[in-house]
């Protein structure tokens, strides 16, 4: 029994024998009826009625109580003398309830002996009733039980009481440790006080009921409420907490921690008045929707906002946009060299959502409800969050009517995220319309921000900075010992301090790197004329300044120097410290991953590794690039990333390296001696090893993942990766036989077969396990999900849409395990989301999510460009090639009312993601084959408004009009279609896009025309919103037209490459009549209007 069960079942024993006591001793008349009944009095059925209630409560409570236990004793651990004292006060609860029982039994007999149908009757006490029924003795033993019971019960009362308390103190002192906002950790502290007057009050109850008898019934209800209270408030706070974990990420904080803070006293004119410094001061008190940071790559943006976000001014001037409510501050910093959650939308919404909340967590149930009853109900929560999902949270968030607190939203670096930036300014913009959200946001000024934050409030960095430039360049020269000497015997230093300020444009980085330089000159005694011919040769321009410092490494370091900007360039993500030392190995031997042993390092031995790496990377890079605080390393700034990733450099350091050095198989070699010297053992995280999942899965297929990209592997002769992988499955084999990994709570041997070969098919490793299934045919035996959804990547919780490059090799990978007869449309059990599926139908759902059909969600920009390399490499094609089923059912989140098929999902795909006209050829053939076999009688609910609502139709009655209403899928495409070329004339398409709706079109027209779509229909529609050779060449195609008499044209060839040829030279022209007919013509279409 919990605590509180426990406490419960005491507090209502105590309340019973209380109430049976009163009765048994006081001398108040009873009445059979209400018939002369006074304030003194008390009437029969009354009592029968609360003893009734307390043998149901006392009944309900003990049930699952734990059979009897010796007493527990002070010596015995918590949790032992906690279940000894449950099963006390349940024994205690039993007895009562034989007590109660026995008293309803008695009343019966009274009741039927006096009814008050035949006569009002009374007694002079509760004891003079029952002894009309019953013995004395009887009556005179349950009043003893009853005075001992009370007696003992108040004992356990109290001692269930801080038993609780001690556990909800427990309980917030593990989320206090592990909270990172200061605005969950006074909630915690201000219930941990109120905990504490309470466990006084428990105190004060034990010692007064020991001198002065019996506790009052108030005293009963007031400890039972208030301990119950805070045991909810402590169990709200985990829920809230499991909901905030399952926002937050591992790099969420990284970016911002790595922004160098504001030099002290620079951005000062953001908080005075004036014509271009005040206009952030004045938006922050009384301005609202987006407020746009602008400015030259390199001028301080990510700084300032981080300046903004973190200062106190910023919170004293919003408040007088708040008012009356609290204001609080939220924050993103897109990071485009980092991991791909930092650089994504979900990232940003993930970020935002888990600021907001964290301040004002009495929304989480409001905006996250299904998570909420779920958590409430099972105590578990789920860390999957769809695109859908928080955008609909965090705008239900933004639009909570009786917010009491108000959000100014930072973001920095929207041009470092991946992702459309069109649709990320068409989000921002949604979200400052919120009354109670605004933000500001930086960015490098490019095309779509111009276009999109142009008429906003806003301000460009570099032009305001210049007083900032002049004082940190003065300040950091006068910090040195030699400046003033040096500025004694010169021309003057205001002089060359006005030349920097000068040519930096506003351009912080550049300025940061001159006075390093010039700090260096000083340090090795240069004279004043030194320190100017110092600036006269400093180029103005950033990246031939950084050719100059890349210019000044030291010729015998310039192979180590090129190699090392070629990895740093090559990381995915920012790499670890540990792979350049590693790297290291490789100039004394090639073959130095291999012959490294298997031995796990303690921290010591990894740091005396690591000692020298700090020293070296600064005597080659000349600090371009920098050790973070996780010890990764990273470039100085964005734009030194960007200048190395350009061909000529890319050029340049490729001469400067050792002959075929290859970058990808060089952090493949680093990873192989990091694993072999991690630790990586259950629930715990690998030794100096942090990654996305901490494990060693993790480690592997981060490896692995350099090694496809290698040179090396794509050449067939060069046999050095396979050898290398050999020896990383061989290490991993030998890494679980001495302890240095392992998994808790699985069959380890199995694992161990397993874990390997499961990453190197995700990694997509082509050759290699080709190569190991024709020496071991059953080396993809036994594994916990099929092999094809491993190389599709749907078999976890990340996502297909994850970085999935389809290389040559991963097709030929995904054809081979075709040919070898492994099934699309197997079925297996998704080992993460629980349902049946197949690898077929899990790929289209993660790979085509379905938008949003609700007008409450914010524009989500779904990564389309995985889902375009799927369809440009021949994926779809290859799994429909060997069978995969194009009816196969897609399930979906929980917000879809009904699965779809697969090319119900595939077609829609052609209106959310436009760009697949550029791949029409494929994109059509594959539709064309899935139409082929698509079952068009089923009958959908949810595919006619779905489809409307992804075509342009966003009226509210479109999900009233379609949920819940069956009709074929014959039907639906066609009203979709419908729809679609009712939007053709708003949307303003081009002849090309119009071509390739053309034949998305003509596809389904020529398979599904049956009586129920009829010609007098169909040809309207399509002469009235298409140009005429288009809709000549449609109906042309399936034969229902003899002679394009409409226009005069004939679509002679209806292929879609005949088609381009046939009308190249027509359809703009036709465009314009097609719009000024349209709205006629949509009469014919639908006269109702829907």
């Amino acid at each position: 029994m919990d605590p509180l069960s426990s406490l419960s079942l005491a507090g209502t024993t105590i309340q019973f024998v209380q109430f049976i006591g009163s009765l048994l001793s006081n001398t108040r008349r009873i009445y059979n009826s209400a018939t002369g009944l006074s304030s003194e009095s008390e009437l029969l059925e009354t009592i029968y009625g609360k003893l009734s209630t307390f043998s149901s409560e006392l009944s309900a409570t003990s049930e699952t109580a734990p059979e009897t236990q010796p007493a527990a004793t002070s010596e015995e651990p918590p949790q032992a003398r906690r279940s000894s004292n449950d099963a006390s006060i349940a024994e205690l609860a039993r007895i009562c309830k034989e007590d109660c029982d026995n008293l309803i039994g008695i009343l019966e007999k009274v009741k039927n002996k006096n009814s008050p149908a035949l006569a009002p009757k009374w007694w002079k006490s509760f004891q003079s009733a029952l002894l009309e029924v019953t013995k004395w003795d009887e009556i005179k033993d349950i009043k003893a039980r009853i005075e001992k019971t009370q007696t003992q019960m108040v004992f356990y009362l109290c001692l269930a009481s801080s038993e609780k308390l001690e556990g909800i103190v427990g309980q917030l002192a593990a989320l206090k440790a592990n909270t990172l906002v200061q605005q969950r950790t006074f909630q915690y502290d201000e219930i941990l006080r109120t905990v504490q007057q309470v466990q006084r009050k428990v105190d004060t109850i034990r010692l007064e009921s020991d001198i002065n008898g019996p506790l009052s019934s108030n005293d009963v209800e007031t400890l039972t409420s208030k301990v119950s209270e805070l045991s909810l408030k402590s169990q709200k706070c985990a829920w809230e907490d499991g909901i905030l974990r399952s926002l937050n990420y591992e790099q969420r904080p990284a970016r911002h921690d790595s922004i160098p803070k504001a030099y002290r006293a620079t951005f000062e004119w953001v908080f005075k008045a004036g014509a271009s410094q005040g206009r952030l001061l004045d938006w922050f008190a009384k301005g609202d929707d987006v407020f746009w940071v602008s400015g030259k790559p390199g001028s301080g943006k990510s700084t300032l906002i981080k300046f903004l976000a973190g200062n106190r001014r910023t919170i004293a001037a919003l408040k007088r946009w708040g008012g009356e409510k609290r204001v609080a501050i939220a924050s993103h910093y897109f990071w485009g060299a980092g991991t791909s959650i930092q650089r994504s939308q979900e990232g940003l919404l993930r970020s935002l959502l888990y600021d907001i909340l964290s301040q004002a967590s009495e929304l989480i149930p409001q905006v996250c409800p299904s998570r909420w009853a779920d958590v409430a109900r099972s105590g578990r929560v789920s860390s999957t969050w769809t695109l859908h999902d928080l955008s609909r949270a965090l705008l239900a968030a933004a639009k909570q009517p009786q917010l009491p607190i108000r959000f100014c939203i930072f973001i920095d670096g929207l041009d470092e995220y991946k992702g459309d930036h069109a649709k990320l300014c068409q989000l921002l913009l949604e979200l400052g319309k919120c009354a109670a959200v605004k933000l500001c946001v930086s960015s490098r000024p490019w095309n779509d921000f111009l276009q999109n934050f142009a008429h906003l409030p806003k301000l460009h960095v570099h032009d305001l900075t210049q007083e900032d430039i002049r004082y940190y360049s003065e300040d950091e020269l006068c910090k040195h010992p030699r400046w003033r000497i040096v500025e004694n015997h010169c021309r003057n230093g205001k002089s060359l301090v006005d030349e920097i300020t000068s040519r930096a444009h506003g351009v912080f980085l550049w300025v940061f790197l001159v006075i390093r330089q010039l700090r260096d000159g000083l340090t090795n005694y240069d004279s004043g004329n030194d320190l100017w011919k110092r600036i006269d040769a400093i180029p103005s321009d950033l990246e031939q300044f950084f050719k100059q410092i890349l210019g000044s490494v030291e010729p015998f370091y310039h192979d180590k120097m090129a190699e090392t900007l070629l990895i740093a360039a090559a990381g995915k993500e920012p790499l670890h410290g540990a792979i350049y030392s590693f790297h290291d190995m490789s100039f004394d031997d090639k073959y130095y991953a291999i012959r490294e042993p298997v031995v796990p390092w303690n921290l010591k031995e990894f740091l005396e590794f690591m000692e020298p790496f700090s020293r070296r990377l600064s005597s080659r890079t000349k600090g371009l690039l920098e050790i973070n605080t996780l010890e990764r390393v990273e470039f100085l700034h964005r734009t030194v990333r960007d200048f190395l990733r350009t061909s000529d450099m890319m050029t340049f350091l490729a001469h400067k390296a050792r002959p075929r050095f290859d970058p990808n198989l060089a952090i493949f070699q680093g990873y192989i001696c990091w694993i072999k010297h991690a630790n990586f053992l259950s629930a715990a995280e690998g030794l100096f090893f942090r990654s996305s999942g901490s494990h060693l899965t993790s480690a592997l297929e981060e490896a692995l993942s350099y090694a496809s990209d290698s040179d090396d592997y794509k050449n067939p002769f060069d046999s050095l990766v396979h050898d290398l992988i050999d020896e990383l499955e061989f290490s991993v084999q030998k890494m679980f036989k001495s302890g240095q990994a392992s998994f808790a709570g699985t069959d380890t041997v199995q694992r161990t077969q397993n874990v390997f070969s499961k990453c190197v098919l995700r990694s997509g490793l082509g050759d290699y396990p080709m190569k190991k299934m024709a020496k071991m045919p059953g080396y993809l035996d036994d594994l916990e999900v099929p092999p094809l959804s491993l190389i599709l990547r749907v078999d976890d919780k990340r996502k297909a849409t994850d970085s999935v490059e389809w290389s040559a090799r991963r097709i030929n990978l995904l054809r081979a395990l075709l040919e070898k007869k492994h099934d699309p449309n197997q079925i297996y059990r998704s080992p993460f989301s629980g349902i049946q599926t197949t690898a077929w139908c899990e790929y289209v759902r993660q790979l085509v999510p379905y938008p949003a059909l609700e007008g409450d969600v914010l524009p989500i920009d779904y990564p389309s460009g995985p889902f375009l390399e799927a369809v440009s490499k021949g994926v779809f094609s290859t799994l429909l090639e060997f069978g995969a089923d194009p009816n196969g059912l897609v399930e979906d989140d929980a917000s879809c009312p009904e699965p779809l098929p697969v090319w119900a999902k595939f077609f829609l795909s052609c209106f959310s993601s436009p760009e697949l006209s550029r791949h029409d050829d494929i994109y059509l053939r594959n539709l064309e084959a899935m139409m082929s076999r698509a079952d068009l009688e089923a009958v959908t609910g949810y595919m006619q408004p779905l489809g409307w609502w992804i075509v342009g139709e966003r009226s509210a009655s479109v999900i009233s009009r379609g949920i819940g209403v069956p009709v074929t899928f014959r039907t639906a495409t066609w009203d979709i279609l419908r729809c679609f070329l009712r939007q053709v004339v708003k949307r303003s398409l081009d002849f090309p896009t119009l071509q390739f709706y053309a034949n998305v079109i003509r596809i389904f027209l020529r398979t599904a025309v049956q009586p129920t779509l009829p010609v007098a229909q169909i040809r309207p529609i399509l002469h009235g919103a298409l140009p005429l050779g288009l809709s000549t060449y449609i109906l042309d195609g399936i034969d229902m037209v003899s002679d394009a008499a409409v226009g005069g044209v004939r679509a002679a060839d209806v292929s879609s490459g005949g088609l381009k040829r046939s009308l190249a030279g027509e359809g703009e022209s036709d465009l314009t009549t097609t719009r000024k007919r349209i709205m006629r013509i949509s009469e014919i279409i639908d006269p109702a209007g829907d």
